[in-house]
C-alpha cells in the first residue's frame, strides 16, 4: 500500500483554498474512503482554529485536534525568539532502496515534527559542536524500515531517559 499526500497552500489568508481542500477532500473520500487534514501552522489565541474544527465535524475525521496542526505561532513564540530554524545544519542520508512503507503518514509528520522540536529547543539552550547540527538517516535492517534522527544538543538527561516512551510523559 502507497500513502501519499496533497498539499493545497495559499500565500494569502482568506485566498479561498479552505474551499479548494474541502472540494478536494469531498472527492477523496468518495475515491478512496478515507481522508485526513493537517495545517502546518496555526495562529492560535484562546480558541481553536475554525477551519481544523470545521474538517474535523465536516468530514468526521478520527483525529485529535493536537494531531491536526504542526506549529502554533503563540506556543512556538520562545523558540523563535531563541533560536531560528534556518541556523540548523541538516544532513540528510536517506537509503534509495528502500521501499514505500505503508503508514499514516500526518501521524508520522507530527512525531518527526515534535522529534525535531525537541531538538532545537535542546540545541538551542546547548550545542556541543560549532554549530547546531541535525542528522536524518533512514535505512532498511532486517525488512524493517529505520529512521534515525540525531542532533549535536546536551542529549537527553540520564534520570529521565527511562521514562521517554511512556504515554503522556512530558519534560515541559
Amino acid at each position: 500500500m502507497q500513502t501519499k499526500s496533497l498539499y493545497i497552500a495559499s500565500l494569502e489568508p482568506m485566498a479561498g483554498s479552505l474551499f479548494v481542500t474541502v472540494g478536494m477532500m469531498e472527492l477523496l473520500k468518495r475515491r478512496l474512503g478515507k481522508v485526513a487534514f493537517f495545517r502546518p501552522v496555526i495562529e492560535r489565541d484562546q480558541k481553536k482554529d475554525e477551519d481544523i474544527v470545521f474538517m474535523l465535524e465536516h468530514f468526521s475525521l478520527d483525529m485529535m485536534y493536537d494531531q491536526t496542526y504542526g506549529l502554533s505561532v503563540d506556543e512556538d513564540y520562545d523558540l523563535k525568539k531563541k533560536f531560528d530554524f534556518r541556523d540548523i545544519e541538516i544532513h540528510r542520508e536517506y537509503d534509495t532502496a528502500m521501499p514505500p512503507v505503508p503508514c499514516s503518514v500526518t501521524k508520522l509528520e507530527q512525531v518527526f515534527l515534535n522529534i525535531i522540536k525537541n531538538a532545537a529547543h535542546a540545541m538551542a539552550d546547548h550545542c556541543s559542536g560549532d554549530k547546531p547540527t541535525l542528522w536524518i538517516r533512514t535505512r532498511l535492517e532486517q525488512g524493517l524500515a529505520c529512521i534515525e534522527i540525531e542532533d549535536n544538543g546536551p542529549g537527553i538527561p540520564e534520570k529521565i531517559r527511562r521514562r521517554i516512551f511512556e504515554p503522556f510523559f512530558t519534560t515541559k
